[in-house]
């Protein structure tokens, strides 16, 4: 057998019953996976889509998470609290997200706070997000800044900045999650202006990571490579843990070489596995 079929995963038992002993392996992915294939072996390789739950993000400057919250439960009350609310937890910033179960619980809580909360500032998340990657933003643009000119080409509330990294020659690199749709815009276009400078766009391709081995191109469950075991994830070396590691090196476990972190960008395997993954997408 040349490679491995692409099978649904409602007929996952009868397939792997029918064929049991005839094939080496069956691999199932979604609608938003490619195969690619290196040399003898094939590797899954995803469009970076997350999934999740609707929900709202209140922001007050002037108050705490804690404060918001206590306001929150101490104004909206008995039947006036919408049904379907999943989770509240706290943001890296220091704000408020509430995940709901559906977008007429989120247009409910909305309006409760909007009449009952003042200072609050309310976005809605709607469920599928897109991870893209904004290249050669210059160095005195802030966060804000990236999402203002996003949402001025996409609507208000479709974009967070997960991170803004430094890149060489004085410029910046952001990873933004998006909503789907908007983010298809924004794809097409390969390209937006942010403040002075055309920046240049593309999406964030998931290469598949294995941590038995910490190799990539294959999960855990098909391993058949050495495991790291009690290894140092960092270092790669004995006796104590990534989170304790004093050495100034680093390992790659994909390539088996010192002198870069596990598949970044540094390593020839993962990048090479990520750009023909980006290839393959962008012959869609």
């Amino acid at each position: 057998m040349a490679g491995p079929r692409v099978v649904n995963v409602r007929f996952r038992k009868m397939v792997e019953c029918a064929l049991r002993g005839a094939v080496e392996e069956i691999i199932l992915f979604d609608m938003d996976m490619q195969l690619v294939e290196e040399g003898e072996k094939w590797a899954a390789i995803t469009r970076s889509k997350k999934q999740k739950a609707p929900a709202i993000i209140i922001t007050n400057k002037e108050k705490a998470y804690e404060d918001i919250l206590r306001d929150l439960k101490s104004k909206i009350k008995g039947d006036r609290v919408p049904e379907g609310i999943k989770a509240i937890r706290k943001t890296r910033t220091g704000d408020m997200i509430v995940e709901l179960e559906n977008e007429e619980s989120i247009n409910a809580l909305k309006k409760e706070i909007d009449k009952n909360i003042c200072g609050a500032n309310v976005k809605i998340l709607k469920g599928k997000k897109t991870v893209l990657h904004i290249y050669d933003v210059d160095a005195v643009t802030t966060a804000e800044d990236i999402v203002s000119a996003v949402e001025s080409l996409t609507g208000e509330g479709t974009a967070e900045v997960r991170s803004l990294r430094p890149m060489e020659g004085g410029r910046q690199a952001a990873t933004v999650d998006m909503e789907e749709e908007a983010a298809a815009k924004l794809i097409k276009e390969r390209s937006i202006r942010i403040g002075w400078t055309q920046c240049r766009l593309k999406e964030r391709v998931e290469v598949n990571r294995c941590y038995s081995c910490g190799s990539i191109n294959h999960i855990a469950r098909y391993c058949k490579e050495p495991p790291m075991g009690e290894k140092c994830r960092k270092c790669g070396g004995e006796g104590h843990k990534a989170a304790e590691c004093k050495e100034t090196k680093t390992y790659c476990w994909t390539c088996k070489t010192d002198g870069h972190r596990n598949a970044s960008f540094k390593c020839p395997v993962f990048r090479d596995a990520v750009r023909k993954g980006e290839r393959r997408f962008s012959t869609r």
